[in-house]
C-alpha cells in the first residue's frame, strides 16, 4: 500500500483577533452568515484531527494561515488546481485552473504554499484543544 503526505492550510478564524478576523471578513465578502468559515475550520480540525500524526512516510498535518486569503491551491502530485477568491462570490463558484508540474506557475504556487507553511509569521499549528479527543488541560 502506498501512502501519501497530506498538508492542509486553513484560514485562521482567530487572526488577527477572534472578534475581527480574516474569516469574518471572508464571510462578509462571500455573503455567508457570520461565523460560517470559523465554524467550518474548527469542525474540519475536530473531525480530521485524529489523523494528525506522523507515521513513517505518512503525514497528515494542518496549519492555520494568517495571510490575506487571495487564492486557493489544491495539489495532487504533479497537478495543481488554483483559483482566486472573488469578492461577492462563494469560493466554490470561482474559476479553477489546472497547472501541471514543469512550468514557472506551478513552481510559484508551490513556493507560496511552502513559505506560508514554514513561517510562524504566516501560519501556526492548530491549537491542541481544537482536536477531538485531545487530552490538553
Amino acid at each position: 500500500m502506498q501512502r501519501a503526505s497530506v498538508r492542509i492550510l486553513l484560514l485562521d478564524p482567530e487572526f488577527p483577533t477572534a472578534a475581527q478576523s480574516w474569516a469574518k471578513l471572508k464571510d462578509i465578502e462571500e455573503k455567508n452568515p457570520e461565523g460560517k468559515i470559523a465554524g467550518e475550520v474548527k469542525k474540519f480540525v475536530e473531525d480530521a484531527g485524529h489523523l494528525m500524526k506522523k507515521n513513517g512516510d505518512h503525514e497528515f498535518a494542518i496549519r492555520l494561515y494568517h495571510c490575506s486569503p487571495s487564492i486557493n491551491i489544491f495539489r495532487i502530485d504533479d497537478d495543481l488546481f488554483w483559483g482566486p477568491y472573488l469578492v461577492g462570490e462563494q469560493s466554490r463558484n470561482s474559476p479553477t485552473f489546472l497547472v501541471k508540474r514543469g512550468g514557472i506557475l506551478f513552481d510559484r504556487f508551490v513556493t507560496q504554499f511552502e513559505r506560508i507553511w514554514q513561517s510562524d509569521h504566516f501560519s501556526r499549528p492548530v491549537p491542541v484543544d481544537w482536536i477531538k479527543g485531545s487530552t490538553s488541560a
